[in-house]
């Protein structure tokens, strides 16, 4: 969280949006699991700031874990890291976060561990 607040310091961005992706990375160690696309490998879990082109944060996950799991704490944790400064805030993510837990928190403006006020959602420009 320090590193991201420090990066914000340099520039005057207020303005947040978080994409959230989970992809498959193929390996050849014994210890990968299988993953849904039929090989073996691993599938962390990324929030990335995109206006300060920065992960905020992150998961390492086995490839047998499913990209739509317990999503809701890593969306919290990211939403937590970002500066006071960061005041107009976005989410967008694929159907692995159309969850209803996920979507909940994001529709409430009074939401319990994470910032007060909207959230709103953006397209993934073309």
């Amino acid at each position: 969280m320090a590193f991201v607040h420090r990066v914000s310091r340099l520039g005057t961005c207020t303005k947040a949006t978080l994409d959230h992706d989970a992809t498959v990375l193929e390996s050849h160690k014994r210890e990968a699991q299988p993953h849904y696309k039929g090989g073996r490998g691993y599938q962390p879990a990324v929030v990335y700031w995109a206006e300060q082109d920065l992960v905020v944060a992150d998961e390492f996950r086995d490839g047998n874990v499913p990209a739509a799991m317990d999503n809701l704490r890593l969306i919290r944790r990211a939403f937590g890291s970002l500066p006071s400064t960061a005041k107009e805030l976005y989410f967008r993510a694929d159907s692995a976060c159309y969850d209803e837990s996920v979507l909940k928190w994001l529709a409430d403006p009074d939401r319990k561990s994470g910032p007060k006020g909207e959230i709103g959602s953006r397209s993934v420009p073309t």
